[in-house]
C-alpha cells in the first residue's frame, strides 16, 4: 500500500489521471458485461418434444456447457437467443430431434372450439388421429419412430362411388432391427381398425431404407399371394440368420466390425407320400367257420320164407331176415387270417433348406499410440478365423450334406462416409455462420 502512494506521488498528474480513468473503464466495462450476461434473453430451441428427445438435448447441452431453462414439463427448452440458430444446426447434425413434433389428441386442448371453422376442426382431427397412431406404433421395440398419413374422404350425400380410406406408414427401425410378418400384419391391423372403412389393401407400410414391408392376404392360396410368402420366408430366414451371426461375433469383434450375408436356396414343394406295407409274417386270426354234418341210415335183408304169419297183423314178419345200419359225420373247418398292414400318411411342409451359402466379412484389431495418436490396424489370425467358423457352422445349423459353404474374409473397414459428409458440412457452417 505504501508502494502504491509513493508511486501516486512520483507520478505525474496526467499519467495518474490518466491510469484511474483506465482502470474505471474497464471495471464498468466488466459490469456491464456481467449485467448483460446474467440477464439473457431466452428463447424457444424446440417445443412439444417427448421425454426421450428432451433428455437427449439436455445431455448435448450440458456437455457443451450451454444454459438452458426447462418449460412445460420438460417438452420445451430454451436457450439463449444468441445461440439457437447455431444449435438447431448443430442438433440437426446429431439427428436431434428424432421422432420431430408429433401431436396427438392434445392439440384440442390449446385450440379455441368457438373461432375455430370446420375445416380447421377436421384437419386437427386428422393430425391428432395420425399423431396418436404414430406414438403407438412408435412403443414397439424394434421401431424407433414412426409416421402415418392418412387419406380420409369428405362424406358426400348425393354420390354413388364410395370413396374409401387409404393410409401410408413409414417405419424408421432401431438400428439393423427388421420386423416379422407377424409385427407388420400387426402394425396393418392396428391402423385399419382405427380408421372407419380402411382395408387392409389399401395401407402401405414402408421403412426408410425404401423396401416396401407387404401386408398377409386372406386368400392364402392365391398363386401371387404364394410366391409372396415364399419371398418373404426367404427372405426372413436370411435375415434371421445374418442377426444371429452378427449379434454372435459382436460380442467379441465389437458393434459394426462384422457384416455377414446368408443366401439360402429353400425347397417349397409340398409333398404327400402314402406308405401301406404289408407282414406276411405276422398273422392274426380273424375268423373261423366250422360245418358239421352227421348222417345215418338202416338196411333191412329180404327172407326166401313166406309165411301166413309173418303177413297178418301183429305178426313177426321177417323176424328171421337180416337187418343192418349205416351211420357218417363230416366237420368243415374255414379259417380267415388277417395280414397285418401298416400305413404311413407322410407330408412333407414347404420351406426345407436345400443349401446354405454363407459369407462374412470381420474387421482387424486397431492400436491407438497414446504418445503421438496413431492408429494402427492389425489383421486377425487364421486361428481367430477358424474359431469364427466354427461358431458361425454352429449357429446357422451348417449341413455338409447339402454342400453349405462358408467363407469368411478379414479386411480392413472404411471410415463411415456419413460421417465424414456430416464434419466437413458441419466445419462449413462454423465457417460461414459468424459472416451472418
Amino acid at each position: 500500500m505504501n508502494y502504491i502512494v509513493q508511486l501516486s506521488k512520483d507520478m505525474a498528474p496526467a499519467k495518474l489521471i490518466a491510469m484511474i480513468g483506465g482502470f474505471l473503464l474497464v471495471a464498468f466495462m466488466a459490469i456491464i458485461f456481467f449485467m448483460k450476461s446474467s440477464s439473457e434473453n431466452y428463447v424457444p430451441l424446440y417445443g412439444n418434444l417427448d421425454l426421450k428427445d428432451s433428455n437427449k438435448i439436455v445431455s448435448e447441452l450440458e456437455s457443451q456447457s450451454i444454459p438452458f431453462q426447462l418449460r412445460a414439463e420438460g417438452s420445451e427448452i430454451l436457450v439463449p437467443e444468441n445461440k439457437v440458430l447455431r444449435l438447431r444446426m448443430s442438433m440437426a447434425q446429431s439427428g436431434i430431434p428424432s421422432k420431430g413434433a408429433l401431436v396427438g389428441y392434445e392439440i384440442f386442448d390449446n385450440s379455441d372450439s368457438l373461432g375455430t371453422s370446420n375445416f380447421v376442426q377436421n384437419v386437427n382431427l386428422l393430425r391428432a388421429l395420425e399423431g396418436e397412431l404414430a406414438r403407438t406404433i412408435g412403443a414397439f421395440s424394434n421401431i424407433d419412430s414412426a409416421r402415418v398419413h392418412l387419406v380420409i374422404p369428405k362424406k358426400e350425400l348425393f354420390s354413388r362411388e364410395k370413396q374409401t380410406p387409404s393410409a401410408s406408414i413409414i417405419l424408421s427401425m432401431k438400428g439393423s432391427a427388421r420386423l416379422a410378418k407377424e409385427q407388420i400384419n400387426a402394425v396393418g391391423h392396428l391402423v385399419a381398425t382405427a380408421v372407419p372403412g380402411l382395408e387392409l389393401s389399401k395401407i402401405t407400410i414402408v421403412d426408410t431404407t425404401g423396401r416396401s414391408l407387404k401386408l398377409g392376404s386372406k386368400d392364402e392360396n392365391d398363386p401371387g399371394m404364394i410366391a409372396s410368402n415364399s419371398e418373404d420366408f426367404r427372405v426372413s430366414y436370411e435375415n434371421r440368420l445374418n442377426n444371429t451371426i452378427e449379434d454372435l461375433l459382436e460380442q467379441s469383434l465389437g458393434l459394426g466390425h462384422v457384416k455377414a450375408q446368408v443366401s439360402a436356396e429353400i425347397n417349397f414343394d409340398r409333398i404327400v407320400t402314402n406308405y401301406e406295407t404289408f407282414d406276411p409274417s405276422s398273422t392274426v386270426v380273424r375268423s373261423v367257420q366250422e360245418i358239421s354234418d352227421k348222417g345215418s341210415a338202416s338196411e333191412k335183408a329180404a327172407s326166401d320164407n313166406v309165411s301166413v304169419a309173418g303177413n297178418l297183423p301183429g305178426g313177426q314178419g321177417g323176424a328171421d331176415g337180416n337187418q343192418s345200419s349205416n351211420s357218417n359225420e363230416h366237420t368243415d373247418t374255414t379259417t380267415n387270417y388277417e395280414i397285418s398292414k401298416t400305413i404311413k400318411n407322410h407330408i412333407s411342409e414347404t420351406g426345407v433348406v436345400k443349401r446354405l451359402s454363407v459369407a462374412v466379412l470381420v474387421d482387424g484389431i486397431y492400436k491407438t499410440d497414446k504418445k503421438t495418436g496413431e492408429v494402427t490396424y492389425t489383421p486377425r489370425t487364421d486361428q481367430e478365423l477358424k474359431k469364427y467358423e466354427s461358431l458361425i457352422k454352429s449357429a446357422v445349423g451348417f449341413d455338409e450334406s447339402r454342400n453349405d459353404k462358408i467363407e469368411i474374409v478379414n479386411m480392413q473397414f472404411i471410415a463411415d462416409l456419413s460421417t465424414l459428409t456430416e464434419e466437413s458440412t458441419m466445419n462449413w457452417f462454423k465457417r460461414e455462420l459468424p459472416n451472418i
